[in-house]
């Protein structure tokens, strides 16, 4: 088929359609794509200057133009949309202007540093948020590293209008101070040996975690100094490690039913441009938060969401007798990941309380441990 540039469609219909055809061809119109779509109605494509010729010959037939195709046609469209097209060309001139400038600063790396340290740096550079920042990427990483203590490696990141700065910070390490010996567990003293140190335990105590085993030792320089000696020792004790499980005769438990209610809060760094909120009217729900960048190109564009997910209570009773091996067996499980490398293990009770509402299960492993101090 030739070019459809300034054609139109037409829809034609009625009786002897075919001869309609003939008489348009006799009077010069060239006729394309003839589609037959009942026995009374036919579409067919003319040049749009032949549209008059064609209703002249209309002999008890209608016809409707369906569509025009061509140059003219377009010129006519774009000249009513010039509102849109200038729209567009303002919208790209400001995304292109928008992405010169420095909208966030994204500081990335901090634990003892504050943040608020790096940014005076920054502005100090001078960095600053919606601005024009032009600036040696390497010459700002030195400049920060100088400027800051406890830095030890910097690198700088441009992403769209954010400033992403990630900062490595130097590890502090402090000299241990000398102290007492506390006690680690709650426990019985069965033999001891003390080569550091003041003793404040004997044989068959029973010491609580935190009280004071071992006092750190003490004397006086010859310059009038206290000086600390640090504890130093072994204590063969007896120790228990426990686990419990309280398992309800009847207990409410809130199912989801599947219903949720969503509200969507969009942001441009902190400020909001955008909300979609909803009442929630659910009774029983649980509420989920969530917080994510979608956009790091150009802006930095963030979608919060907060999810009301629907449950509705449901009483079910408990048997112990159908899980009190599972009970017993997972209780177990996690006495045994209590034990350290220098305990032994000697003895598990299984101690199961019933009380009006619940029964209360513990599992007692008793150990050996032999605890080297210093």
């Amino acid at each position: 088929m030739k070019s459809r540039n300034d054609y139109s469609t037409l829809s034609i219909e009625g009786l002897n359609i075919e001869k309609l055809i003939n008489n348009i061809r006799q009077d010069g119109v060239v006729v394309y794509d003839i589609n037959r779509l009942a026995y009374n109605k036919t579409t067919l494509v003319v040049r749009t200057t032949d549209i008059n010729k064609v209703s002249d010959r209309l002999d008890n037939q209608t016809m409707v133009v369906d569509n025009t195709y061509g140059l003219v046609n377009g010129l006519k469209g774009i000249t009513h949309r010039i509102g849109l097209v200038i729209g567009v060309i303002i919208s790209i001139a400001m995304v292109i202007i928008l992405s010169m400038y420095t909208l966030h600063i994204e500081v990335v790396g901090l634990k003892d540093i504050d943040k608020s340290v790096v940014i005076d740096t920054l502005s100090n550079y001078g960095i600053h948020k919606y601005k024009i920042n032009k600036y040696n990427k390497k010459d700002l990483e030195n400049y920060i590293l100088q400027s800051i203590d406890g830095v030890s490696l910097v690198s700088t990141k441009m992403i769209g209008t954010t400033l992403i700065v990630n900062i490595k910070e130097k590890s502090s390490q402090l000299e241990p101070l000398t102290s007492n010996y506390v006690s680690p567990y709650n426990m019985i003293i069965n033999s001891y040996e003390i080569y550091a140190g003041n003793g404040n335990i004997k044989v068959g105590d029973m010491v609580r975690e935190g009280d004071v085993l071992i006092y750190a030792g003490e004397y006086t320089s010859q310059d009038g100094v206290l000086h600390l000696i640090a504890p130093r020792g072994t204590i063969n004790a007896t120790m228990w490690h426990t686990a419990t499980y309280t398992l309800h005769k009847s207990e409410i438990v809130y199912k989801p039913t599947g219903r949720t209610i969503t509200n969507t809060t969009y942001r441009l760094g902190d400020k909001v441009i955008s909300k979609q909120e909803h009442d929630n009217t659910f009774q029983y729900y649980n509420t989920v938060t969530t917080s994510q960048q979608i956009s790091y190109q150009l802006l930095p564009i963030y979608v919060d969401k907060t999810i009301y997910a629907e449950t509705e209570p449901d009483t079910i009773q408990n048997d112990l007798s159908n899980c009190k091996d599972e009970i017993i067996a997972n209780l177990t499980k996690v006495v045994y990941n209590k034990l350290q490398d220098n305990e032994q293990p000697v003895d598990k009770v299984v101690d199961i309380k019933e009380l009006e509402d619940r029964y209360i299960v513990n599992v007692y492993l008793q150990c050996n441990a032999i605890i080297n101090i210093g």
